[in-house]
């Protein structure tokens, strides 16, 4: 203590003994604000990328229900062309998870393999039971796969949302 004691005492001296702890307090001040942008600019993005993953799920679900679904009703597209918007949503969703990860904590991303797994063992088993080449329809496994997407995984997609908010703070 006293070496600061003599610091301040050479630099009042001198007539810069109030000058010096302002430029100490801006410097701290300084170096608190990079710290605070750094991090709301991060809480920023974060919120960014939950947000668009979030649509994006929601998006690649829809479109596996109207795929999926028993009764499709005329004027709809045919079942080739929501396999092929199902399938696109479904490589665009992962694509953007894999690249975001890493804004995601474990537990949330474990969630979301295990819906994107969810989502592509319901996909497997339609495509199973609506194969052309086996020459008719197993509705068994349709059904198997619309109860996975009707039922299943709401509930983890729910899950989801709760993790989704809690993050944003909401």
């Amino acid at each position: 203590m006293e070496t600061w004691s003599l610091i301040l005492g050479l630099l009042g001296a001198f007539g810069l003994g109030t000058l010096f702890p302002n430029i100490i307090d801006r410097i701290l001040n300084y170096r608190l604000q990079k710290k605070k942008f750094q991090f709301e600019k991060l809480y920023i993005e974060r919120a960014e990328v939950i947000k668009e993953t979030y649509q994006k799920m929601v998006r690649m679900h829809r479109a596996f229900e109207s795929l999926m679904a028993p009764l499709q009703l005329a004027g709809e597209p045919s079942k080739a062309e929501k396999m092929r918007e199902a399938a696109n949503l479904a490589n665009d969703f992962i694509k953007y998870f894999d690249i975001n990860r890493i804004y995601f904590d474990e537990d949330l991303e474990e969630k979301i393999n295990i819906f994107d797994g969810k989502m592509r063992e319901a996909w497997n088993k339609f495509r199973y039971a609506t194969a052309e080449e086996l020459g008719k329809q197993d509705i068994d496994k349709w059904n198997e796969a619309w109860k996975e997407v009707k039922e299943e995984i709401p509930k983890l997609k729910k899950e989801i949302e709760r993790k989704f908010r809690k993050e944003i703070g909401m």
